[in-house]
């Protein structure tokens, strides 16, 4: 049984400050795919992962 992982997320768009928001993904492909669509479909310019507040990575537009 795969064990889900909850990471911070910090949205970025062209107006105020990074949202925070959380997600639970079982695995980074899941993750990765979820921020990749979270971005196109927000229309945001960036999201920053974290994990217990360590920066994972950013991801783009």
């Amino acid at each position: 049984m795969p064990t889900h992982m909850t990471y911070e997320l910090y949205l970025e768009g062209d107006e105020g400050p990074p949202v925070f928001e959380a997600i639970t993904c079982p695995n980074e492909i899941e993750l990765l795919a979820s921020v990749q669509d979270m971005l196109a479909r927000r229309g945001l310019t960036s999201i920053e992962v974290r994990r217990f507040g360590v920066h994972l990575y950013t991801v783009t537009a």
